[in-house]
């Protein structure tokens, strides 16, 4: 609200009078500020992932749930239940490692935040070659793999990985 008083009133009265500078903007307030209309929780939500790239007081998965309902995800914490079986789901990426096999192919190890927990996955030579590239920032991301535990540590080996905002245009065909 302030910031509208600063706009609307201190610009009109600076433009009209350019000799006449108050020391303080808080000098020559106007009686009252209007009380504007806050944003509805979801827009600022938007608007400030938007404007500083995170939320005060949610997981960024949380400005998807409406676009994520029509898939069937695994979440995060139900990954141990489907060990060894494909399961698609969904992430914002986190972090990401760019190594190479013996055989100095490329691969990747990324890691995904559902807004549950962590998924550690592996995209291998072929589907980092196919599909390695849409990893340029934090996402959402859908993506398709096998569920693999080895030394009690789980991860998700992705065999079919996109942006979620490409995903839906294809449903919608």
């Amino acid at each position: 609200m302030m910031l509208w008083m600063i706009d609307s009133e201190q610009t009109d009265r600076l433009s009209t009078r350019p000799s006449v500078r108050p020391t303080d903007w808080f000098d020559d307030l106007p009686p009252a500020v209007p009380t504007l209309k806050g944003y509805s929780p979801e827009r600022r939500r938007r608007e400030e992932y938007e404007a500083l790239g995170f939320m005060t007081d949610a997981h960024p998965m949380q400005l998807h749930t409406e676009q994520l309902r029509r898939f069937r995800l695994c979440r995060s914490t139900e990954l141990q239940q489907h060990v060894g079986r494909h399961v698609l789901a969904a992430g914002m990426l986190t972090a990401a490692k760019p190594v190479h096999t013996i055989s100095d192919e490329p691969m990747e190890f990324a890691t995904f935040d559902d807004g549950d927990g962590l998924i550690e996955a592996v995209l291998f030579p072929r589907i980092y070659r196919e599909r390695g590239h849409v990893l340029f920032d934090q996402g959402p991301f859908i993506f398709r793999g096998k569920v693999e535990e080895e030394f009690g540590a789980v991860t998700l080996s992705v065999t079919h990985l996109d942006r979620l905002e490409r995903v839906r245009p294809k449903l919608r065909r």
